[in-house]
């Protein structure tokens, strides 16, 4: 193509050379003769065609196994449920750090969560494989790295939902835990705190829950109408919406309830009304302190519930902290924080009816095992999947690489570092995981991930 269209531009520019304006030409383009220039746009124009067309063979990911061992916590003796509910919390950007269970340095920021780790087991050494939160949610409930998060070209947002990008990415089939549940006759459903015609409903609904429920239907089931901050539901609205929904329960039918809290996003502050940390004068701090209040007006009405002993509760995050002014200002001195998207993060489990120590190592893997892990404490493992991570119950036989987009990073020493600045040994087993993400990006983009 490219000979057939230089060969006429030559013919044409040789037998109409009076008719050309050669100055005009020189100055359109520079640094070149006008036949090099088009052969350069042309190839320009060839070469991304035929990248958007390579072939992916079959499916590389897909498996029939989720964890190769049972879990090595016994069932309670007097407990038997045979399909627990499932409600999972992705608090917004929350590093494991700032919290009082997790040894946070104030010691009084989060009280109603660290009530709640007494009675759960607390999860160390776990941090966020991926950011921010349209990656953070995508890729945990389907244990994988997602190329495209929200604002980035070619990602989520700057569509209304249904639309456009957006709707072109939910046009893509992953393996999902929510779709792991409904085949087996859960109700799955995720409150966001954002509106309806937000492209985030659009992702929920491609990870194949039931029901959405969005700030525009929060008043099917809050007694009042509420006041949004930064366009969203406040995190107390979302707790009281949560606690109303199991309230409205009428069914015995197994539940999975997701919810993402918004208010701990970078750059946003407690509302008035909301509940700051002692002088306020710090929005990190005020935020979380906030959203730990009203965490605990939820999980003060969890145990007097009927859903206390058959019922699992999973607390963690979509991604860690961004490292904003704030943020930085309580971690500066902290000698195993890197300032970058990626750090420790909160997973606390509730389950009554297994018998979890009060603490376990994850020993640095990563939220990508969030899927799986869920799967081997419910006991679901011979399905067709095309999960990357692996149970934190099980031993971590990769390297441990975090990655948003093309920007990767992995964990030594328990501090995240670039894969350039790992010891020698460690770099090519590193680099064997880029090149397994960066196939995973191209069978993503040809929609052979899973089928």
């Amino acid at each position: 193509m490219v000979c057939i269209v230089l060969s006429a531009g030559g013919v044409y520019i040789q037998n109409t050379n009076s008719h050309i304006n050669w100055s005009l030409i020189k100055n359109i383009h520079r640094g070149g003769t006008p036949i090099a220039s088009l052969s350069k746009n042309i190839v320009k124009s060839i070469i991304p065609l035929t990248k958007q067309q390579k072939k992916i063979a079959g499916y590389p990911f897909e498996k029939d196994w989720i964890y190769k061992n049972q879990l090595p916590f016994p069932v309670k003796s007097d407990k038997h449920v045979e399909q627990p509910n499932i409600i999972i919390i992705f608090t917004e950007g929350t590093s494991a750090r700032l919290i009082d269970c997790y040894d946070g340095k104030l010691g009084d920021v989060t009280p109603n969560i660290d009530a709640f780790a007494e009675k759960s087991m607390v999860v160390d050494r776990y941090y966020n494989h991926t950011a921010a939160t349209f990656r953070g949610t995508h890729g945990q409930l389907t244990s994988c790295y997602p190329r495209y998060g929200g604002n980035e070209k070619g990602g989520w947002v700057g569509n209304k939902a249904g639309a456009g990008v957006s709707k072109q990415l939910a046009q893509r089939d992953y393996q999902s835990l929510p779709k792991l549940l409904n085949e087996r006759g859960y109700d799955t459903s995720f409150i966001s705190p954002h509106m309806q015609e937000d492209p985030y409903t659009d992702l929920l609904n491609m990870l194949g829950f039931h029901q959405v429920y969005t700030r525009d239907s929060a008043t099917e089931f809050l007694p009042y109408n509420p006041e949004f901050w930064h366009s969203s539901l406040t995190d107390q609205d979302m707790y009281t919406e949560l606690v109303q929904i199991l309230e409205h329960k009428t069914t015995s039918q197994p539940f999975l309830i997701a919810m993402y809290t918004f208010e701990t996003h970078t750059n946003v502050d407690t509302p008035d009304d909301g509940i700051k940390y002692k002088d306020g004068s710090n929005e990190t701090l005020n935020t979380l302190h906030n959203v730990d209040n009203a965490f605990g007006s939820f999980w003060n009405y969890f145990m007097h519930s009927q859903y206390k002993d058959n019922t699992i509760i999973i607390f963690t995050a979509d991604h860690c902290h961004y490292h904003d002014k704030p943020f930085m200002s309580l971690v500066e001195n902290d000698t195993d924080y890197v300032k970058c998207f990626h750090d420790r993060i909160p997973l606390i489990i509730y389950d009554p009816l297994h018998s979890l120590p009060e603490r376990y190592d994850a020993q640095n893997n990563t939220s990508l095992a969030l899927t799986p892990t869920i799967c081997q404490i419910l006991g679901i493992n011979n399905e067709k999947n095309s999960f990357l991570g692996s149970s934190i119950f099980e031993p971590l036989d990769t390297s441990p690489v975090l990655a948003a987009g093309p920007d990767f990073y992995s964990i030594e020493d328990n501090h995240v570092v670039r894969p350039n600045q790992l010891a020698e040994n460690d770099k090519k087993a590193v680099q064997q995981q880029i090149e397994k993400i960066t196939l995973f990006y191209e069978c993503e983009k040809a929609n052979h991930v899973f089928h």
